[in-house]
């Protein structure tokens, strides 16, 4: 049957078929039953609340100890700035001479 067909009806019978096999699909797509998407379990206030609470404890620890880090780093800083400066004075008095 395919092989009398010419150009023009041939391709009419390309688009038929497509279009039974997209409506196909459609059919099943539809008729197939979905996956549910699992409930989200609700919490109560006071365990929100809780949990913010121990969500606001572990920041303010890590800020704590960050700023503790950047302290130490800032004295390191200006003690190895000291020694440059006193290094560099001896520098200088040994050239003035």
């Amino acid at each position: 049957m395919l092989s009398q067909l010419t150009p023009s009806s041939a391709t009419a019978a390309a688009a038929i078929t497509t279009a039974a096999i997209a409506g196909t699909v459609a059919i099943v797509k539809k008729l197939l039953p979905r996956k549910e998407a699992p409930r989200p379990e609700h919490i109560s206030r006071a365990e929100f609340y809780q949990g913010m609470d121990a969500l606001r404890d572990k920041i303010d620890a890590r800020f704590l100890s960050l700023a503790e880090k950047i302290e130490d780093l800032g004295t390191a800083i200006h003690e190895r700035l000291i020694e440059t400066e006193a290094a560099l004075a001896r520098l200088d008095e040994r050239t003035k001479n």
